[in-house]
């Protein structure tokens, strides 16, 4: 959110800051359905408007303050709920697309490195290297590889753990 309001130069980022910072508090947030201050406060924020033309009915303020923090763990109970819902079917979509993917010790694999190169096209950049060979299993997914040519430059590191998700098997024609 912060990006769409900085200036092009990045020099303004602390003037905006809280005025985002606001709106990200105030807004509604689709995994809980509540806003983060009704979350912790039990209501909704005071803004501008609120504050020029104030409402207050005759009420004690004891019972605002025990009616807020019963609303506030009202809130909070029915956003732990809402919660777990959506991590049970963000699981079942991951289930449904993911497949499992087991690599032998000596298995050769193209390695996914995240490289921005400025003035270059994202599209066009390679994005796998190698090929790497698996040398040893960590866990289920996660292996240490390491360059099937060894550089001539040995003050690199040459193994490297990673998780699964960035090998690609190597296919030799």
């Amino acid at each position: 959110m912060l990006a769409c309001y900085i200036s092009a130069h990045h020099d303004n980022w602390d003037t905006v800051l809280p005025y985002i910072t606001f709106a990200y508090n105030s807004a509604m947030q689709s995994t809980t359905g509540f806003s983060p201050f009704r979350l912790l406060y039990g209501r909704d924020p005071l803004c501008n408007i609120d504050t020029m033309f104030p409402y207050s009915p005759n009420t004690d303020h004891n019972t605002l303050l025990g009616d807020a923090t019963s609303r506030a763990e009202e809130c909070r109970q029915i956003a732990r709920c809402r919660t777990f819902g959506r991590q049970a079917d963000a699981k079942l979509r991951y289930d449904e697309r993911h497949r499992h993917v087991d690599y032998q010790l000596g298995d050769q694999v193209w390695l996914w490195v995240p490289i921005r190169k400025p003035g270059l096209s994202e599209k066009l950049i390679c994005r796998y290297t190698g090929p790497y060979r698996i040398i040893r299993r960590l866990s289920d997914v996660n292996y240490t590889v390491e360059p099937v040519d060894v550089p001539v430059d040995r003050r690199r590191r040459t193994t490297e753990t990673v998780h699964v998700t960035r090998l690609k098997p190597f296919v030799t024609s």
